[in-house]
């Protein structure tokens, strides 16, 4: 587990995590998956509780990747402005602007339209874990080409991920969300 937990942490972080802050964060994520009761009296201002349908380790993993790599709102315009802010250039050559976004009245539709806009810089968002705030959205931007690759990974680890847009689709179907 620890390679696929690291290989995960490096890939959704490229860019943006360096590795010695992966390596640190893989092993307080393993700490956490190995002696959850310790773990929790070792950092007793963690915002799990036993009630939870998480387990403690995905949250860790979770709390985390919010400091660097997730995008949370409540709002895909917020969403969006979020992505934005994290392309390397600063989003030049983006066509599509948060007010757009914020046009649309429907979800999907504006999900569709910002998932458009990404392919064609060969990133998409993803869907990833469980929420770790009082956020609608948890999204992590990924490069195009990892999608598979941390799909697999995810499956292997047991952590709920999926493309935004099927994430969405799933939603509205089963919640009307």
């Amino acid at each position: 587990m620890e390679e696929e937990l690291l290989e995960l942490i490096y890939r959704l972080g490229a860019g943006r995590l360096p590795p010695d802050r992966a390596r640190v964060m893989a092993e307080e994520v393993l700490a956490a998956r190995a002696r959850p009761d310790a773990y929790r009296r070792k950092h007793t201002d963690l915002r799990w509780s036993d009630s939870a349908a998480t387990p403690l380790w995905q949250w860790v993993l979770c709390e985390h990747l919010a400091e660097d790599v997730l995008l949370q709102g409540d709002q895909l315009d917020q969403l969006y402005e979020q992505v934005i802010d994290r392309l390397p250039d600063g989003g030049l050559g983006v066509d599509l602007t948060p007010e757009d976004v914020g046009g649309y009245a429907d979800t999907l539709q504006a999900l569709d339209a910002v998932q458009a806009q990404l392919a064609g810089l060969g990133l998409v968002l993803l869907d990833f874990g469980p929420v770790v705030s009082s956020t609608a959205w948890q999204l992590v931007l990924v490069d195009l080409a990892d999608l598979p690759r941390l799909l697999a990974l995810c499956s292997e680890l047991g952590i709920a991920a999926a493309p935004a847009e099927q994430a969405v689709s799933d939603s509205l179907r089963l919640h009307g969300r």
